[in-house]
């Protein structure tokens, strides 16, 4: 997400996870969650949810199946 000299923040990276989320990209939503972090960006109550609502709308074959990343467990140990 850093191409140029503006560090992202809070606000872009929710926007961000809002457009992966309306795009059924979850897989990127939580990639993004995950880079979020490692960027020492601290997620909101609107990441948090926006990310959820993603792997909802998108992830339910990954759910089946198990194949969802670790990023996710993170995600939701922070959310409960």
């Amino acid at each position: 997400m850093r191409r140029g000299r503006l560090d992202p923040n809070v606000v872009s990276y929710n926007a961000a996870v809002s457009a992966c989320e309306k795009g059924q990209q979850w897989e990127m939503a939580l990639s993004l969650m995950g880079q979020m972090r490692r960027s020492r960006v601290d997620p909101d109550e609107i990441s948090n949810n926006v990310a959820v609502s993603a792997v909802a709308s998108g992830g339910s074959a990954a759910m089946v199946d198990g194949s969802l990343s670790s990023d996710l467990a993170v995600l939701l140990l922070d959310v409960l």
